[in-house]
């Protein structure tokens, strides 16, 4: 397939459930260079099924990466370097990278759950390291799917009044459940700014990244909550304020918010705060009635009752 990434053939496999796999699992791949422009047009792609089969990706860079004057045109080469243009290895037969797909057949795979925006995790294997009791082992790639069975991640207690969540050190944690031997990796992020992605290059990069490192076991893990977060809402009717979560668990360390890896489970939550779980203070002053208007109404109350009483007695004196 040769098609530039936007164009409208990649979009309507995308749309369709198939998975670019390249980029699916490397963020910024690119099998093309041309002038100091880069970009994807060579593809692997997968339907549901395969997907879930699938153990790595990469692009071979054997081609793009070598300056032009040593592509496959002979008209600026020495005569040595048109002999050697033809020996028998792969680097510059083209001027595209390959995709290299590694495939475990058979294999079954739990699937990330948020919206297509934050890209797909997905981890192959059979579980034996993971979050909470279950493993979720997905028959198919369901994104934005919801899924109820992930049971690893409760939120925990923050450093506010009644272990509420504020911004600051340690304002916020999480209480996870890790099931199985040995040492695994424990990654986890939230979208705290809203804007679909877990590695935003802005002020809040770093506190989108909340858990990383071994683990060996469950625990709580507390995390800071960036400024400004927790605020009064703007006006009454306004939401509850929620946030996108993503807990990963793997084997070995080193891996980010989207791609494939084997064993570990990924997890997707939304965690959503109302008035009584998190101090959003919405409980906002014109809801509250006013003192002189409680004065008034007692007044009012107590008139109306001398006033029903006086009839009463007036009609009592008639019979």
């Amino acid at each position: 397939m040769n098609s530039y990434a936007k164009e409208d053939p990649i979009t309507l496999l995308r749309n369709n459930g198939f998975t670019n796999l390249e980029a699916d699992i490397n963020s910024g791949a690119y099998s093309y260079v041309f002038g100091a422009q880069a970009g994807q047009l060579d593809y692997a792609m997968s339907n549901a099924s395969l997907t879930a089969q699938v153990v790595g990706a990469t692009t071979w860079h054997i081609n793009t990466d070598e300056p032009s004057v040593l592509d496959y045109n002979v008209e600026f080469k020495s005569p040595g370097q048109v002999v050697s243009l033809y020996s028998p290895d792969p680097y510059r037969a083209s001027d595209h990278d390959p995709a290299i797909i590694g495939l475990q057949l058979g294999a079954t795979a739990d699937f990330s759950d948020l919206d297509s925006v934050y890209g797909t995790a997905w981890h192959v294997g059979d579980g034996a390291v993971r979050l909470g009791s279950l493993w979720d082992a997905d028959t198919a790639h369901d994104l934005h799917d919801d899924n109820t069975t992930d049971d690893g991640v409760q939120r925990g207690a923050g450093s506010g009044p009644g272990g509420q969540w504020q911004p600051g050190v340690d304002g916020g944690s999480l209480d996870i459940m890790v099931t199985g031997s040995g040492t695994g990796c424990l990654y986890a992020w939230i979208d705290w700014n809203d804007d679909g992605a877990f590695d935003d290059n802005d002020a809040t990069q770093n506190l989108e990244y909340i858990i990383r490192g071994e683990t060996t076991g469950s625990g709580n893990y507390s995390f800071e909550v960036p400024a400004n977060e927790f605020l009064p809402p703007p006006g009454p009717g306004t939401p509850p304020q929620s946030y996108n979560l993503r807990v990963r668990l793997y084997d070995t360390c080193g891996s980010g918010p989207t791609g494939v890896t084997v064993g570990g489970e990924v997890e997707d939550y939304v965690i959503a705060f109302t008035p009584t779980a998190v101090t959003l203070q919405t409980f906002r002053t014109e809801t509250a009635v006013a003192p002189w208007l409680l004065l008034l109404l007692l007044v009012v109350s107590a008139g109306l009752v001398w006033s029903g009483y006086g009839r009463r007695r007036l009609v009592s004196g008639n019979w």
